[in-house]
């Protein structure tokens, strides 16, 4: 899998059918379904729970373009961009600060999306990078701790990617 452990999470319903022995073409469907729900999932926590309508706005339009690919939704970019909207509203959310998680909770959510990002493919490089210089572009370049931790946890998760025993595979020459 080339470190893309992140690829788990869309494997975790057609995996829960085929341990539930439940016919083929079942599982088919759930695999079919994974997808959708990863993103609509990410798109209820950018929504409902941080309350980030732009993004969440932004996050349709990539969906429905999305939806004129042919069999494209399961590339792990895609999957990639449902994490890096989640994560850039994570990073730009004020209010999530302070008022519905505590700063623990603040941090292991940053740490645990930034490390979806950076395991499901390794063009996520250039998503971070993008969302760390545009949130601070759009602060005034004003540097607050948690844009410095998350910029040191995707320095540190990009270091940990790369130098991770690969089998070999296309992510070897990225």
């Amino acid at each position: 899998n080339d470190g893309r452990y992140a690829m788990v999470i869309s494997q975790l319903l057609p995996l829960l059918c085929l341990k539930l022995h439940l016919p083929l073409p079942v599982i088919a469907v759930a695999y079919s379904l994974s997808f959708v729900l990863l993103a609509y999932i990410c798109y209820l926590l950018v929504q409902y729970v941080l309350k980030d309508g732009r993004t969440a706005l932004a996050m349709l339009c990539v969906f429905l373009c999305m939806r004129q690919t042919f069999m494209h939704c399961i590339s792990e970019t895609f999957q990639l961009m449902f994490f890096a909207f989640l994560l850039y509203a994570l990073v730009a959310c004020r209010r999530i600060r302070s008022s519905v998680f505590s700063r623990a909770a603040y941090l292991l959510s940053l740490l645990a999306v930034s490390a979806c990002c950076v395991f499901i493919h390794p063009v996520a490089l250039f998503f971070l990078a993008f969302i760390l210089l545009y949130v601070w572009i759009d602060e005034g370049f004003h540097l607050r701790w948690e844009l410095l931790f998350f910029s040191g946890i995707s320095i540190l998760l990009v270091a940990l990617k790369f130098t991770m025993p690969s089998a070999g595979g296309h992510d070897a020459t990225f």
